[in-house]
């Protein structure tokens, strides 16, 4: 939590020290979730404005060969087989370098014979438990190289692009007053609970309208806006359709989302339908999960969901208060915003707001 508060206070204050200006939104969330996810799960300072292009260039070529069964094989010379294999390799580049940081702690760390405290983050977890129980670890270098490559990439790429729309949402000039409630939150939370700690986090009161904003920007804009699940038993749907056992379904949590029958006017962005609580996750609001589920439900519900809630809480307070974010003078509210629905649900790369430095600037508890 801590380290989540340093990071987004020491961005947040480098928009504000910019003065009046446009910025990049979605750079600007992916850098502050990146370097978060690099130092909280693998102890590593990432410097996300330099691999930012080839993120998004590996994410962008996953979608385009899912899409497109035809697609040219790998070792096809094509242009963009070639600038995939080049941003995948600085990506490669950075994953292997936190495997050797991470082994060469774990090797300094001698002393510590206790198994449950030799990770102090992922990557060590990961790496202890692979060493101290090698009869039975079966993970290889490249193996756990795809595992720490898809906790890298999924830990920050839904997180930022939540952000991103989060930001997109409150900058409408009609929402502009939850930017203040947001900041009143803060400031209540720094002068009077004496900063971040999990319990403040998981409290369903003290962040009430930080969350609710959020968890309308996840109902409109999920990121995973679709995914699959195989059918363990044959069974027959309303329709009726039946569903063979080892089938694939796809589910579309942004059409679910959707669905007037449980969301009124459910294109309007109304935190308020979530103020309501009505079970023991206060991020659900008053909505069963078969209805509402940006982070998945069951068994196969997003391992990382309580680090993101966290991270988002944490990031948009901070930002907010210390800038006042707008849109662009020269915006078309007639025209809709672009978007990219590739590997996640993306807004446009481009996507610009306006940062004005509030005249106070967020209080920090000592």
């Amino acid at each position: 939590v801590k380290t989540m508060e340093s990071v987004s206070l020491e961005f947040s204050k480098n928009l504000r020290e910019e003065g009046h200006h446009m910025a990049n939104v979605p750079q600007w969330t992916s850098t502050v979730a990146m370097k978060i996810v690099g130092l909280c799960l693998f102890s590593t300072n990432v410097v996300a404005s330099e691999i930012y292009q080839d993120i998004s260039s590996c994410i962008k070529h996953v979608a385009y060969v899912t899409r497109h069964p035809f697609a040219a094989p790998q070792w096809v010379p094509t242009k963009r087989n070639r600038q995939y294999k080049k941003s995948l390799k600085k990506l490669d580049d950075i994953i292997f370098s936190m495997m050797d940081s991470g082994k060469k702690r774990l090797k300094d760390n001698k002393s510590n014979t206790n198994p449950t405290t030799k990770g102090q983050d992922l990557l060590g977890m990961l790496l202890a438990a692979r060493y101290d129980d090698a009869e039975n670890a079966k993970l290889t270098d490249q193996e756990l190289r795809d595992e720490l490559m898809t906790i890298f990439l999924a830990g920050h790429e839904t997180t930022a692009n939540t952000i991103s729309w989060t930001l997109w949402y409150l900058s409408d000039p009609a929402n502009l007053h939850w930017q203040d409630k947001i900041v009143a939150e803060y400031h209540k939370v720094q002068t009077e609970l004496g900063g971040f700690t999990p319990q403040i986090l998981e409290d369903p009161d003290v962040l009430k309208y930080t969350r609710v904003v959020l968890c309308e920007a996840l109902r409109l804009r999920t990121p995973s806006y679709a995914v699959d699940r195989e059918v363990q038993l044959d069974v027959v749907a309303p329709g009726p359709i039946l569903l063979k056992r080892n089938s694939i379904l796809l589910l579309a949590p942004m059409v679910m989302h959707m669905n007037p029958k449980h969301f009124e006017e459910p294109h309007k962005f109304d935190p308020t339908r979530f103020l309501d609580i009505q079970s023991n996750d206060p991020w659900d609001g008053p909505f069963d999960r078969s209805v509402y589920l940006p982070f998945g439900a069951g068994r196969k519900r997003c391992i990382g969901y309580k680090f993101a809630q966290w991270e988002m809480l944490i990031i948009v307070s901070t930002l907010l208060t210390n800038v006042r974010i707008t849109r662009s003078p020269e915006y078309d509210p007639t025209k809709e915003l672009s978007w990219d629905a590739g590997v996640t649900w993306r807004p446009d790369p481009a996507l610009e707001l306006h940062f004005e430095p509030r005249v106070v600037a967020a209080p920090i508890a000592e």
